[in-house]
């Protein structure tokens, strides 16, 4: 039997109309997914930097690490590469063993379920219940620092410990006991590009909290960047108070446009450990609430008070008008000349030779000193 032509058009329309239905419910269920879950599943992945707006500036770490499902499996170029990513597997699949290795070490307080939300604790933690706590305005009338309310959702930052435990167990050169001036320091583990591999929603979020802040601060209109043409510098899971002089002297973060710090301690949970940021000669205190972030410019010079008692853990991002910085670089230099050829070439490492002769054909002349380590590292 031979169908009309009019028959076909509407069972068109029919399949049309099922198939629209079908996917917009399915879109509304991945939209909550999107910005409820802060490790995003990889079939989900594209469509979720779709509707959150958070697209990686380098894909090198994807074209790396996710395999032809979309799973991390690459972390260490070497023979262990393949011991290593199973080890890191198994330890964020039992992410309470690795936050109790954490607490071993005294490097956080506390622990936050890592249950999803319910659906009261969701409107609780939406983007809509972000609110601005504090401010500085600086002398000329221009915001620099902006606190924020409801930043992070507790089972986000249980998230990131977990993560921040299993890479401090099984990639120790990523954790360091760093010491600065006059005795002051901070445990530090870095979880720089790792974050966005196992984490994209969170990376998602931190972006989403900073659209609020500059939004308020109206650093758009002063002519200051999007965040979402910003690559991801750094990003390190902190912790205060394992030093005998605890805190951090004043210091801008040199290189970098944009700081984001997340509390992950309660106030009353430490002494002390003030962030001050300068205002000419003068230090405007904030000491924000477990889950708040500190949005600044990066320019602004800043610290922590010293700690009398206590722990004080926090995690902080840095943001910079170069790509997103791929394993195994920390918090690199902006005039690496290895990490200079990297951002011009789109993402391809070069060898020590290719540098070389990218330095001579651009005129700088300090490039194998820099590579001998000659050049005094900027203080981080």
């Amino acid at each position: 039997m031979m169908m009309k032509k009019t028959d076909l058009t509407n069972s068109t329309k029919l399949l049309f109309l099922i198939l629209t239905m079908f996917r917009l419910n399915g879109v509304t269920g991945y939209q909550d997914e999107c910005w409820t879950d802060p490790a995003w599943p990889p079939t989900l992945m594209e469509y979720c930097q779709g509707e959150t707006g958070y697209k990686p500036l380098n894909q090198l770490w994807k074209k790396q690490f996710l395999d032809s499902e979309g799973r991390p499996h690459r972390i260490l170029e070497s023979e262990t590469d393949e011991d290593v990513t199973e080890d890191l597997h198994t330890c964020l699949d039992g992410g309470r063993r690795a936050i109790d290795t954490l607490a071993d070490l005294g490097m956080l307080d506390s622990y936050y379920s890592h249950e999803a939300l319910d659906s009261d604790d969701e409107a609780a933690w939406s983007l809509d219940e972000l609110r601005v706590a504090n401010s500085l305005i600086n002398s000329t009338g221009y915001p620099v620092v902006m606190e924020i309310e409801n930043a992070l959702p507790p089972h986000y930052a249980s998230a990131l410990q977990i993560l921040a435990a299993c890479i401090r167990k099984h990639i120790p050169p990523n954790f360091e006991h760093r010491e600065f001036q006059d005795g002051q320091g901070n445990d530090c583990t870095y979880v720089t590009c790792i974050v966005q591999m196992y984490l994209p929603g969170l990376v998602a979020r931190i972006q989403a909290v900073h659209d609020f802040a500059s939004k308020h601060a109206g650093w758009k209109s002063r002519g200051l960047p999007s965040i979402r043409d910003l690559g991801l510098r750094t990003s390190e899971h902190l912790a205060y108070g394992t030093f005998e002089k605890t805190g951090l002297t004043q210091h801008d973060d040199g290189g970098s446009i944009y700081t984001i710090l997340f509390s992950l301690s309660d106030p009353d949970e430490y002494e002390g450990g003030e962030y001050y940021a300068l205002d000419g000669d003068d230090k405007v205190h904030f000491k924000p609430e477990k889950f708040s972030a500190i949005v600044f410019l990066s320019e602004t010079y800043h610290g922590v008070e010293g700690i009398s008692w206590g722990r004080r853990e926090m995690y902080t991002n840095e943001f910079w008008d170069l790509p997103d910085v791929p394993y195994p670089y920390n918090r690199p230099d902006r005039y690496d000349p290895r990490f200079e050829y990297f951002a011009k070439r789109g993402g391809r490492w070069g060898s020590d030779e290719e540098v070389l002769r990218y330095c001579e054909s651009i005129g700088r002349d300090d490039c194998e000193e820099y590579m001998r380590g000659g050049e005094e590292e900027e203080e981080l």
